[in-house]
């Protein structure tokens, strides 16, 4: 027996169905960020003249978080995860102010 078999649209009499609210959900997501950044002192331009380093790094530790499942229950993909959110994204930067 497949999974849809048990599932139909509600008729127009009674158009909310019997299923209680929020019961079917999708994965967590787990996901870690985190910004550093350095402040360097240039005193031999001037003596407020700083360069800084900035990283970002998202989703820090690669955890793989999936998309939600399919919800239409007519197509074949039904229940089905079809894809992932993004892996981890480094984004460095430098900056010099005078």
């Amino acid at each position: 027996m497949s999974v849809t078999s048990s599932i139909a649209i509600p008729p127009a009499s009674s158009p909310f169905g019997n299923i209680g609210r929020n019961s079917v959900y999708g994965y967590a997501l787990y996901q870690v960020n985190l910004m550093m950044q350095k402040n360097f002192a240039m005193p031999f331009i001037n003596e407020e003249s700083r360069l800084t380093f900035r990283g970002e790094f998202f989703n820090l530790f690669n955890t793989t978080n999936f998309t939600a499942p399919t919800t239409d229950f007519r197509s074949a993909n039904f229940g089905r995860v079809g894809s992932t959110f993004d892996p981890r994204a480094v984004q460095l930067a430098l900056r010099l102010s005078f």
